[in-house]
């Protein structure tokens, strides 16, 4: 817990509605750090760490290539120093940290990438998940962990006291 109280009320099924429609992927903040937002790369990294401790029967580490074609927007370099610093910020343990394939490793790796100009790929980790399920798994821990959940029932307001 990060010592809250919590309460949950859902208007519909736990985990009908948008944590049923994702992509099923808990990733680790690379899209930020092509906009140079570090602390959200960190930050993203360290949340994605604590889905994986939380639900590891329910979150998969899925390989990811990233391929880099001549003319594109990274080469090798900056592939590599991107995907190194990702693994720095985001916490990435050691065992699926990045690595970088030439182009034969990396035709090998995915036979159907796009052949011409290509230079090389780098090779990274995300997690995979069933959406719905670690919420409901989260959501079961939540209520071990003295949260209150209601289903079924709309919010449409708010009480305050004093003030």
């Amino acid at each position: 817990t990060r010592g809250l109280s919590t309460i949950v009320f859902e208007m519909q099924d736990f985990a009908a509605g948008t944590s049923s429609r994702s992509t099923k992927l808990v990733h680790g903040g690379l899209r930020y750090l092509k906009q140079l937002e570090v602390k959200m790369v960190a930050e993203v990294g360290k949340e994605r760490a604590i889905v994986y401790e939380n639900g590891p029967h329910v979150t998969t580490p899925e390989w990811m290539l990233l391929p880099f074609h001549k003319g594109g927007t990274f080469g090798a370099f900056s592939t590599s120093i991107g995907l190194r610093v990702y693994d720095f910020l985001a916490g990435v343990k050691r065992s699926e940290r990045r690595k970088m394939f030439n182009r034969e490793e990396t035709m090998k790796k995915e036979p159907l990438v796009k052949q011409e100009g290509l230079k090389g790929g780098g090779y990274y980790v995300e997690y995979r998940t069933d959406d719905a399920r670690l919420t409901i798994e989260v959501m079961k821990e939540a209520i071990e962990q003295g949260a209150k959940a209601v289903n079924y029932a709309k919010v449409d307001g708010f009480l305050y006291k004093n003030g």
